[in-house]
């Protein structure tokens, strides 16, 4: 019976040996996606910017994984894959985090004045139906 035994180097000796994809690849493959993509969106003459997104994204993801197999094997494959769909993942998730921020942003820009951030809340409580901020002879500022 034979046993056997690691070695300092660990598996890593064992994908030494197999050949990897540029680090310009992943950024090649997706700028030809997005190329084919407009491309092919604008002759259909439906070329919005969601849809040159999800078209990109989708062609990306399927391109990368299958040039992955064929030249580094199904393990790198499934890697890549799965980063790319957890780049998806945090991308989508930003969607309404950004809408947020710019609604915000947008809406709020001409409230916050000099005058609001140097308001006195002094004696300001939730069961007020008066309002927080209020002018210097007690009436509300709106």
């Amino acid at each position: 019976m034979s046993q056997a035994t690691v070695t300092s180097a660990g598996t890593a000796g064992v994908f030494a040996s197999m050949p990897r994809l540029a680090k310009w690849a992943p950024w090649a493959v997706l700028g030809g996606s997005l190329v084919f993509s407009y491309g092919l969106l604008a002759l259909l003459s439906k070329d919005s910017i969601a849809s040159v997104i999800a078209l990109t994204v989708a062609i990306y993801a399927a391109a990368l994984t299958l040039i992955s197999y064929r030249y580094e094997g199904s393990r790198y494959a499934t890697d890549r894959f799965a980063t790319t769909m957890v780049t998806v993942a945090f991308g989508l998730a930003l969607i309404p985090l950004v809408s947020l921020l710019w609604t915000v942003i947008k809406n709020g820009a001409g409230v916050i004045t000099f005058d609001f951030l140097n308001t006195n809340m002094v004696g300001v409580f939730g069961e007020m139906t008066e309002g927080g901020i209020t002018t210097r002879s007690g009436e509300p500022s709106w």
